[in-house]
C-alpha cells in the first residue's frame, strides 16, 4: 500500500525515492518521513506513529482520495476540450 500511496504522491521515480516508511515496535509502529539532502529527515504527515492496520487504512483511503481527484481533473480536462 505504501509502494501505491508514494507512486500517486510522486510520479517521478527521482521524488519517490525520498519517502520511506519506518517502522519501531518500540514507539508504537509506522510513520513516513521523508528524506531531504542537507536538511535531514522530516515527517510530512506528522510524527504520530500507526499500528499496520491502522496504517494500512489511512494509505489506502490515501490512495482513494488521490484516484477520484485524478479523475475528477481528467472529466473536467476532456469538458474543456469538447
Amino acid at each position: 500500500m505504501f509502494i501505491r500511496f508514494i507512486k500517486k504522491l510522486c510520479p517521478t521515480s527521482e521524488t519517490q525515492a525520498d519517502y520511506f516508511l519506518d517502522y519501531a515496535s518500540c514507539y508504537g509502529g509506522y510513520v513516513i518521513e521523508k528524506y531531504r539532502p542537507g536538511e535531514g529527515v522530516s515527517f510530512p504527515f506528522g510524527m504520530a506513529r500507526k499500528s499496520g492496520k491502522e496504517m494500512y487504512y489511512a494509505l489506502s483511503m490515501a490512495c482513494d482520495v488521490l484516484d477520484e481527484l485524478d479523475q475528477t481533473m481528467c472529466n473536467d480536462y476532456v469538458r474543456e476540450k469538447a
